[in-house]
C-alpha cells in the first residue's frame, strides 16, 4: 500500500505533501484564492500520469536495448457528459526521440497503457473517508 500525508496549515490552500522520504507543495492559483506557489491538484494528477508513462516507457526500452533518447509526454484532461454521467477523458500525447522502428513504436504504444497510474485511472476506484478530530 502506498501512503502519503497532506497537511494544510495557515497558508490559504497551500498543502504540504510528504511520503516519508520527500516533501512537495500543492496549491491553488491566485484566481481561486491560493498563493500559486506550486501546481494545483489537477496538475498533480496529470503529472502523475505523464511521469508514470514516461518512466514505464523508459524502463521497457532500456530492458529491450532500444535507442529511445528522450520521451516527452503531454497530458490533457477534460470532463465530459456521456449518457447522463460525468466521464473523465485523459489524452496522452507521447513523443519519442531516437531511431526506433514501427514495430517498436507499436509495442511501446501497448506498453504505455500498462503504466500503474493508467491502470488506476482506468479501473474502478473506491474512496473510503474518515473524518476525526485531533
Amino acid at each position: 500500500m502506498k501512503q502519503l500525508t497532506v497537511l494544510l496549515g495557515k497558508v490559504d490552500y497551500q498543502c504540504r505533501v510528504t511520503d516519508g522520504s520527500h516533501t512537495w507543495l500543492i496549491d491553488e492559483p491566485s484566481e481561486k484564492g491560493g498563493g500559486d506557489t506550486a501546481h494545483d491538484p489537477i496538475a498533480a494528477l496529470l503529472s502523475s500520469l505523464g511521469s508514470c508513462s514516461a518512466i514505464t516507457l523508459r524502463m521497457y526500452a532500456e530492458r529491450k536495448g532500444w535507442p529511445v533518447e528522450e520521451i516527452a509526454v503531454s497530458v490533457q484532461w477534460e470532463q465530459q457528459e456521456v449518457e447522463g454521467q460525468k466521464v473523465s477523458r485523459f489524452t496522452r500525447d507521447v513523443t519519442l526521440t531516437g531511431p526506433i522502428d514501427e514495430a517498436q513504436r507499436q509495442r511501446l504504444q501497448q506498453i504505455v497503457q500498462a503504466c500503474p497510474v493508467s491502470r488506476i485511472l482506468e479501473g474502478r476506484s473506491v474512496i473510503d473517508t474518515m473524518i476525526r478530530n485531533s
